[in-house]
C-alpha cells in the first residue's frame, strides 16, 4: 500500500472485542486526543463516531482496526457507511509493536494505541484500505461455508471411524455382510442399519442408532452447502471452473481466500501470497532460494488439490503435460509439483484479470512422452 499522507489527519485505534471496543484518538505523533469505550450497539457506535468527527474538526481521519470481520463486523461497516477510511492491521503487527516498547504492560487501551501505531509507521506494510464490495462479502461468505463443510466432513470421518468399531463391537468381523451394500455407509446403507438397529434394546446399538443418524445429518447437510455453494457462484468462480479438474467446491475456495483480484498488482504478487514464490535469502554475492512455508496456506493447499487433479494416470489435463515437461527438464517429481502449483496460480491470476475461460494449445505438447509413471 502506498504511504498515507499524515500531514492534516487523525488516526483512530481501535481494540475489538465480543461487547465492547475500545479506541484511541491520536495525533499523527501518537499524542493520545481521547479514549473510548463504548459497547458493540448501533446507537453507541453512532455516537462514537459524531465525537471523533467532531475532534477532528475537518480533519482527515484513518480508523484502524484490529478485525475487520468477526468482532468488529458492525463496527467496520458502520464507520464504512459514513464514507470514513478503514484499515485492517494485522494483530501480528500489534503484537511486536507492544513487544519493542519499554514497558510490555498489555491492556485494551495500550492495544488500541498500538494498532494506531502501527498504521502510522508501517503504513506501506499492512493491507490497503479496507473496502465492503460484492465481492469482498461473497468471498467472506464462501469462506465461512466452506469452512463449515471441512468441520462436517471432519465429523463424517469420525463418526465412519466410531461405527467401523462399534459394529464390529456387535457382528463381529462379518458385520459389512449385513446390509445388502458394498458400501456400508452409503445413504440407502444407512437406511437400512437404522432400521435394524432400531429393533435391538441393548447400549450398544443404541450407540450405534446415535452415531448412524448424526451421519444422516451430516450427509444432508454437506449436501444442502454444495447447493448453496453453486448457488453462490459467480462469474469468477464459473470462469476458474474452466481449468480441468477445477471444481465448485475448489473454485469458491480460491476465491474465498482471494476476493477481489484487483488487490494484486501482478501474478508474482499474487504467488507470494500463496507462499508459491521462492524466499530469497543473500548476503553480498551469495544469493540463495528456498521454499517458502509461509503465505496463505489454506489457498496453498487448494493450489495443491487442484494442481493434483491435473495428474491422474487417464487424464491429459494441461498440468499433466506441464508436470512432464519439468520431469524430463531433470527435475524431482517435488520441484516439478512446486513448479505446477506456481503455474497453476498464475493462470488463476490471468483468469480473474482478463475475465476469459481457460483455454490451452496441446499442439504445444505433441511431442512430450507421457510414459513416465507419476504416483497417485
Amino acid at each position: 500500500m502506498k504511504n498515507l499522507n499524515f500531514d492534516n489527519a487523525l488516526v483512530v485505534g481501535i481494540d475489538t472485542h465480543k461487547t465492547c471496543h475500545t479506541a484511541v484518538l491520536v495525533t499523527t505523533f501518537c499524542q493520545v486526543i481521547e479514549t473510548y469505550e463504548l459497547d458493540n450497539s448501533v446507537d453507541k457506535i453512532n455516537a462514537f463516531l459524531d465525537d471523533v468527527l467532531e475532534k477532528a474538526a475537518g480533519k482527515i481521519v484513518y480508523f484502524a482496526l484490529e478485525d475487520v470481520n468477526c468482532y468488529g463486523y458492525h463496527l467496520s461497516r458502520s464507520i464504512l457507511s459514513r464514507g470514513l477510511k478503514v484499515f485492517n492491521v494485522p494483530a501480528i503487527y500489534t503484537e511486536r509493536d507492544r513487544k519493542h516498547t519499554s514497558h510490555i504492560d498489555k491492556s485494551d487501551a495500550l492495544d488500541a494505541q498500538g494498532v494506531a501505531r502501527v498504521l502510522l509507521t508501517k503504513s506501506d506494510s499492512i493491507p490497503p484500505e479496507f473496502m465492503v464490495s460484492e465481492k469482498s462479502e461473497l468471498a467472506l461468505k464462501l469462506k465461512k461455508m466452506i469452512a463449515d463443510r471441512k468441520e462436517l466432513l471432519r465429523q463424517n470421518t469420525a463418526l465412519k471411524n466410531q461405527l467401523h468399531n462399534i459394529l464390529h463391537e456387535i457382528y463381529g468381523d462379518n458385520y459389512r455382510e449385513e446390509v445388502g451394500y458394498s458400501k456400508i455407509f452409503c445413504p440407502m446403507a444407512l437406511k437400512e442399519w437404522v432400521s435394524k438397529l432400531e429393533k435391538r434394546e441393548d447400549y450398544t446399538s443404541r450407540r450405534a442408532l446415535v452415531k448412524f443418524k448424526n451421519l444422516q445429518f451430516t450427509h444432508e447437510e454437506i449436501k444442502i452447502l454444495d447447493k448453496q455453494l453453486q448457488e453462490k457462484s459467480n462469474d469468477d468462480i464459473k470462469l476458474l471452473e474452466s481449468i480441468p479438474g477445477c471444481s465448485n467446491q475448489i473454485a469458491s475456495a480460491i476465491i474465498s481466500e482471494i476476493g477481489d483480484i484487483k488487490r494484486f498488482k501482478s501474478q508474482a504478487a499474487l504467488a507470494k501470497y500463496t507462499g508459491l514464490a521462492p524466499r530469497e535469502h543473500s548476503s553480498g554475492k551469495s544469493i540463495r532460494h528456498f521454499v517458502d512455508r509461509r503465505g496463505n496456506r489454506r489457498l496453498n493447499n487448494t493450489i495443491h488439490r487442484l494442481a493434483f487433479c491435473q495428474l491422474g494416470n487417464r487424464c491429459k489435463a494441461p498440468g499433466r503435460w506441464y508436470f512432464v515437461k519439468k520431469i524430463k527438464e531433470g527435475k524431482s517429481k517435488l520441484s516439478a509439483l512446486r513448479c505446477l502449483k506456481r503455474k497453476m496460480i498464475d493462470i488463476v491470476y490471468q483468469i480473474l484479470t482478463k475475465k476469459e475461460e481457460y483455454k490451452f494449445n496441446f499442439s504445444k505438447c505433441k511431442n512430450l512422452n507421457l510414459t513416465i509413471k507419476i504416483p497417485a
